[in-house]
């Protein structure tokens, strides 16, 4: 028969490693969206949002609700994270990521499901809005992050420039600033993870 204090012991014990299992599912599951959004790297849309010059590309991307002629930067994210989340965040993952990136900020901040965090690990969601002379517009941008620098991130993006350019046109990998204050341009509201 076990006593009160081994009883004790043997739940520490199991609870110890059930969080130990909990915390190598994550780090897996963090990894498995960076990589996925990694082999996605250099893809490419035709002028417009009108369609991918890869037809699998493209067919992924309409697995997720992408349509022809929408912005496409969050269905990039909506892609990544469908494909590598467990199977109970997959239904939530269609319905609440949306083609806007706002409004999926606004879908994930209170759903239990997630987490919003001001500080980024590897596989978060990353989500800016733009901002014109300190307004808010309607306009935002989303990415994966692939990981946390001294002061800034490394993100992989759909619906991005390679160079300098404004207009969004590939997957690509870019460092970007952690900063709240950005009074013209994209001003990063949060980061968003599985909880």
């Amino acid at each position: 028969m076990i006593s009160g204090k081994d009883k004790t012991y043997l739940y520490l014990g199991i609870s110890g490693i059930l969080i130990g299992v909990g915390l190598l599912l994550t780090i897996r599951n963090r990894r498995r969206i960076v990589k996925f959004s990694e082999s996605l790297v250099g893809q490419t849309e035709i002028a417009g949002n009108t369609g991918f010059t890869n037809e699998r590309f493209q067919q992924l991307m309409e697995e997720v609700g992408w349509e022809p002629g929408d912005a496409w930067c969050v269905y990039f994210v909506k892609l990544s994270w469908y494909n590598m989340a467990p199977d109970f965040l997959k239904k939530k993952i269609l319905k609440k990521v949306s083609g806007s990136s706002w409004q999926t900020w606004e879908n994930l901040k209170d759903d239990p499901s997630f987490e919003v965090k001001s500080v980024p690990k590897a596989g978060d969601m990353a989500i800016w809005r733009m901002y014109s002379n300190g307004s808010p517009t309607w306009n935002g941008h989303a990415g994966i992050v692939k990981k946390l620098g001294y002061g800034n991130f490394t993100t992989i993006e759909g619906n991005t420039s390679s160079s300098g350019t404004n207009e969004g046109y590939i997957v690509a990998e870019k460092t970007r600033n952690i900063d709240y204050t950005v009074k013209n341009g994209l001003r990063l509201v949060g980061f968003i993870r599985f909880a």
